[in-house]
């Protein structure tokens, strides 16, 4: 994770830096949101103001764990299309790009997977969210 801060720092200040990985105006948005009474907030790699598009960029020696299959199904991108559609109403095209590496140290070429969420499978995901939010109060309620 370290490496992972490193990598991001480094690509929303050198522009000479993995020139190959394609960034978008803003970098760390804060986004807020409410999901019924669950307060919620995310800070997007890279951020498009204008289309409200994103990056999410994921580091990793593991070169099968980042695929478009993976991608398509990481929450982390379902639960910032949602966040999305709370402060814009409309869902994001979004993507994940993955940047392997080795010996702490950026190993290869990027692969950037693109991703795009249907408004019901945002929905979807959030109900799950909902759910998880409820049993971690229950939980914290009967160990308190």
């Amino acid at each position: 994770m370290g490496l992972g801060k490193v990598v991001g720092e480094n690509l929303a200040t050198d522009p000479t830096f993995l020139p190959e990985v394609p960034r978008y105006p803003v970098f760390e948005q804060k986004l807020e949101g409410k999901l019924g009474r669950i307060p919620l907030i995310g800070y997007l790699d890279s951020f498009d103001p204008d289309t409200k598009n994103f990056y999410e960029y994921k580091t990793s020696a593991n070169p099968k764990r980042w695929t478009h299959k993976t991608a398509n199904q990481h929450g982390q991108l379902l639960f910032y299309s949602y966040l999305i559609w709370y402060n814009y109403k409309m869902t994001p095209q979004s993507h994940l790009t993955y940047i392997p590496v080795v010996d702490l140290q950026v190993a290869g070429t990027p692969i950037t997977y693109p991703v795009r969420h249907s408004f019901t499978e945002v929905l979807v995901f959030m109900k799950g969210v909902k759910s998880q939010y409820a049993e971690m109060i229950k939980y914290a309620q009967n160990h308190a």
